[in-house]
């Protein structure tokens, strides 16, 4: 039997390798798209969990508000929601749609948000089969490096409008 640095075998419930696993969002509270990824994201960590486990590969998830174009900057968002496992979008293609709960926010513009695409099907929420297939080929996948974010970064025009309403609606210029 193999041991790991614990001394247990995977089976035994001792993890040799660490995957993270990032939800990045605008808004849960409004966004039906955020919430829908944060519950997915949640049965896929259940699902996948027994089959990670008994390859010695457990999750770190964390979920973190973009509250700016600072920390959109920083993160390096292009849409939201997205989830990534170690510094990877697991739906690198973006597409986006009119969202109309985050629009029912503004007074005026729309708000774009992430649809996914899974199997040619379109989905507004990520289905949990797109999430445990991203996981599973983490988990399979040879360690490399997280990749270098290019230098040229530039914050999608979508997301500036998004937080310059939310802004505004902030100081009251956009209430209702």
């Amino acid at each position: 039997m193999s041991s790991s640095c614990c001394g247990k075998s995977p089976e035994e419930g001792c993890a040799v390798r660490i995957l993270s696993v990032d939800l990045l969002y605008l808004d849960r509270d409004v966004c039906t798209r955020c919430r829908g990824a944060d519950e997915t994201l949640d049965a896929a960590v259940a699902s996948a969990t027994p089959a990670l486990r008994a390859m010695g590969i457990a999750l770190e998830v964390r979920r973190t508000l973009v509250d700016s174009e600072e920390a959109a900057e920083r993160l390096r968002l292009i849409t939201s929601p997205t989830i990534r496992i170690d510094d990877r979008d697991i739906a690198p293609l973006v597409e986006e749609s009119a969202c109309e709960s985050c629009g029912d926010l503004m007074t005026s513009g729309s708000v774009d948000c992430r649809v996914w695409l899974w199997r040619g099907e379109q989905y507004t929420s990520p289905p949990e089969g797109l999430i445990v297939e991203a996981l599973m080929r983490a988990a399979l996948a040879p360690r490399e490096q997280p990749p270098v974010p290019p230098s040229d970064f530039a914050l999608p025009e979508n997301l500036r409008s998004f937080f310059k309403l939310r802004k505004a609606r902030a100081a009251g210029a956009g209430c209702r």
